[in-house]
């Protein structure tokens, strides 16, 4: 058994790459209109669900950019993580049981309210720390490998989604209720692996920062004004086939992306694909007037570019912590705010269009309004040209390069993978073999790789042993060996 979960902890970048794409499966579940394994759900329950939840979110995200330290030591300790997770599935078997008290008529509709808002606010607030805690490791990779694991995860958070959505109404319950639970579990492994602020932390954003955040919240306000006008528009019983199938586009755009990523040379242009779905936002939303494209096609292409323009602010985001060394709390923390603080504006603004318009036409051309208005100002605020500014170009072929100055590159890697081979050493114990020999601590490794000092040990002692070698003074001596063995001296 010790060994069994010796393994399983050793696959801790993997385990956290999961816990995020649980929260990001919740997340879908929660708000996509698919919850069939309760019957009585309506699009007013899902709209004041996503709006409280909203509400308490933005004031944790906030919390968290203002406090990163005290937030990085306290909310994200392994106590507090299990002390969220528990009101997080409290709060959530609470909802679910007011819905059916609800139903049968046992409870007030003023006391349903005000405990609905009350459980909603608290279950987004208690899951804000579960995505801090799971997000930190992405920002310690370069872009286009961070893009990647962006996508894997986005690839589990599909298999939940339909796990959960597909399967009977008593499994569907509990895996949902528990889901808090279970990705703090994930997180059990690396205790040690709190995100620590770095010197820039405490550093003043800059105005082009600012503009990202000032866009990112406008174009939310855009993607969500459009939620109300189709769940009006939408038949009942299309609500699971349209939320089922955004996440099958979702899924299909996302390969499109992994295909850019791994075939682009140099830098990857995060600014033309990021503002290329913006466009495509606004011909969705137009569609219908031009294309005369039925409702349920308008929610499927809308629900699959809000989920696609998420990950990508996520990516964007990533790729800011990594080349600035901010605290990944803080700039996290300011960035989910305004993507939060703009969709709850957005399906609140969408809601009032309800009420104002007494026709759909109406209702659609008011809409279409605002959401072009909006990105013409988002855009017009953050251009590409500013994306380009602040996302500087990475090159990450050369980043190892950076960090072993005194030997030639080439040429000691080549060395390190064949000592590497002639130790018949492992993949993650490859890994630590390419860091020790850099001379990184111990700790160091550990944070690199997401990994407990204890098992970063585990895995040096086995190296040692494969190589029979006994501290890193030999261990450095057998990599010059091989390299002198194979190429003369510069």
């Amino acid at each position: 058994m010790k060994n069994v979960l010796g393994k399983l902890f050793a696959q801790y970048p993997s385990l956290n790459y999961v816990g995020l794409a649980l929260w990001l499966g919740w997340s879908a579940v929660a708000f996509s209109r698919a919850f069939e394994f309760y019957d009585f759900i309506s699009a007013s329950n899902v709209f004041g669900l996503f709006t409280f939840i909203q509400i308490g979110s933005i004031v944790v995200f906030l919390l968290a950019a203002v406090l990163p330290e005290q937030v990085s030591s306290r909310l994200l300790s392994p106590s507090a993580l299990f002390a969220s997770a528990g009101v997080a599935t409290l709060c959530i078997v609470s909802t679910i049981a007011l819905f059916e008290l609800a139903d049968e008529g046992a409870i007030g509709s003023s006391s349903y309210a005000a405990i609905y808002a009350i459980a909603s606010i608290l279950t987004g607030a208690s899951l804000v720390p579960l995505f801090l805690k799971c997000i930190v490791p992405f920002c310690s990779q370069a872009p286009k490998r961070a893009t990647l694991r962006f996508a894997q995860t986005l690839f589990q958070s599909g298999l939940y989604y339909f796990l959960v959505v597909g399967s009977p109404r008593i499994f569907s319950l509990v895996l949902f209720c528990l889901t808090p639970l279970l990705i703090v579990i994930l997180q059990i492994p690396t205790r040690s692996s709190t995100a620590k602020p770095s010197a820039k932390s405490t550093s003043q954003f800059n105005r082009p920062l600012i503009g990202l955040f000032v866009a990112m919240t406008i174009y939310a306000i855009a993607m969500r004004i459009f939620e109300p006008y189709v769940a009006s528009v939408l038949p009942r019983d299309s609500s699971m086939f349209v939320s089922s199938f955004s996440i099958c586009l979702l899924l299909i755009v996302t390969i499109a992306l992994v295909c850019a990523v791994v075939t682009v040379k140099g830098a990857f242009p995060f600014g033309r694909i990021y503002h290329l779905a913006i466009a495509l936002l606004l011909v969705t939303v137009l569609s219908p007037s031009v294309f005369n494209s039925s409702p349920v096609m308008l929610s499927i292409l809308c629900l699959a570019i809000v989920h696609f323009l998420t990950m990508l602010y996520r990516c964007i985001l990533a790729y800011i912590v990594f080349q600035s060394g901010m605290n990944p709390m803080k700039l996290f923390g300011f960035g989910m705010a305004a993507i939060s603080l703009g969709s709850l504006i957005g399906n609140v603004a969408g809601a009032l269009l309800i009420r104002v318009a007494s026709e759909l036409e109406l209702l659609y051309l008011l809409s279409f309004a605002m959401v072009f208005l909006c990105i013409i100002a988002a855009f017009l605020i953050f251009p590409e040209s500013k994306m380009k500014a602040l996302l500087l170009p990475v090159d990450e072929p050369a980043l190892d390069a950076l960090e072993n100055k005194e030997r030639p590159v080439k040429w000691w890697m080549e060395a390190a993978e064949r000592a590497a081979r002639q130790g018949r050493l492992s993949e993650r114990e490859k890994e630590v073999f390419f860091l020790l020999v850099r001379g990184k601590s111990t700790q160091q490794i550990a944070d690199k790789l997401f990994l407990s000092p204890y098992t970063v040990k585990a895995h040096t002692r086995n190296i040692y042993a494969k190589l029979d070698i006994h501290s890193r003074n030999e261990l450095n001596d057998y990599v010059d060996k091989q390299i002198n063995a194979s190429q003369p001296l510069p």
